[in-house]
């Protein structure tokens, strides 16, 4: 594909994704089930133990970006899965008002809560590392600079801020350390103190 198509299906599929969520969004409002406190039957209810592998569901980016470049040259398919597969599926998918609560607490060992959260910072290094490689054997042109970029943004900056945000609600050095491990790799560490300082 030539990088004016990419882009120029990139700008369709957002201008596609902003029309979905407009219209969902809007749907959703109108609808009284979503807003009421009936909780609607969770699919996932009597599937407990599954709880902890859809936490682990955004390691599929990183694997996504290796093979979207490895395997098929594409260095958008972290960009097209974020922007248009998930909000496709956020869209077609029942809304699940149901909190499991105590049953996930009961069946869930609580290294479960942590450990997705605990690998992140270092598989997104493994991941800037190989982007850096990728960069420094060359021959990228500008649509697959932006589309590296961006992904490696999406990535580092949007779900690994996220991480470390939560980490930071820990007080333990483990914690602390690996939020700030995480900030670093997008030069805001200066986030961190911020967060320590009001949450404490």
């Amino acid at each position: 594909m030539t990088s004016s198509t990419e882009c120029t299906l990139l700008y369709l599929t957002l201008l596609l994704h902003d029309s979905l969520i407009a219209l969902s969004g809007m749907s959703r409002l109108l609808d009284p089930s979503v807003w009421m406190d009936t909780p609607k039957p969770s699919l996932l209810a009597s599937q407990v133990w599954l709880s902890p592998v859809l936490y682990c569901l955004p390691y599929l980016l990183p694997v996504v970006l290796v093979a979207g470049v490895h395997y098929w040259h594409n260095y958008w398919l972290v960009i097209w899965i974020a922007f248009a597969f998930i909000p496709f599926c956020d869209i077609m998918l029942p809304i699940d008002l149901h909190d499991p609560g105590s049953e996930k607490e009961a069946v869930w060992d609580p290294l479960w809560y942590k450990l997705p959260l605990y690998l992140w910072p270092p598989t997104i290094t493994v991941s800037l590392l190989w982007a850096l490689l990728q960069v420094q054997q060359g021959g990228l042109g500008w649509s697959q600079w932006i589309g590296l970029m961006l992904s490696l943004a999406l990535q580092n900056g949007g779900l690994g801020i996220t991480v470390a945000h939560e980490l930071f609600h820990k007080n333990e050095f483990l914690d602390q350390f690996l939020a700030y491990w995480s900030l670093l790799l997008v030069s805001y560490m200066h986030f961190g103190p911020g967060r320590c300082v009001f949450n404490s």
